[in-house]
């Protein structure tokens, strides 16, 4: 990707993350047209299907008001917006803080130990 657009694209396993940065949110879209592209091409290249209805995008903005929410697509099909991101098993949300991340830990923690405490009561003990 280009450094001078400040975009950062990174790829795990099945797991592709593109890192814009910048100051007006109206940017956006136009500037992730061309590295949503080059994923594109990537993925065709490579025989890698990308599911365009399974891809989401949040807005980390350092002020609280968004002026302008991007139209991003992927294979001509829209790009939804989300409040959080599961990327490599971690959660993020707008806010870049870790309370999505810690809460959905913490009930997931929560169900197994209820579900070990129902299993050795099960067994008499």
């Amino acid at each position: 990707m280009d450094e001078k657009e400040n975009i950062m694209c990174t790829m795990f396993e099945d797991h592709s993350l593109i890192l814009p940065s910048g100051t007006v949110s109206y940017k956006y879209t136009e500037s992730l047209v061309i590295p949503i592209k080059v994923v594109e091409s990537w993925a065709n290249k490579y025989k890698v299907k990308i599911n365009p209805t399974k891809s989401k995008f949040v807005m980390c903005p350092c002020k609280k008001d968004i002026t302008h929410v991007p139209r991003l697509k992927m294979n001509n099909i829209a790009i939804k917006q989300s409040r959080i991101l599961k990327y490599l098993g971690l959660l993020f949300d707008g806010s870049l803080t870790w309370r999505s991340h810690l809460k959905t830990v913490s009930e997931e923690v929560n169900y197994l130990q209820n579900k070990q405490i129902d299993f050795q009561e099960q067994l008499g003990g």
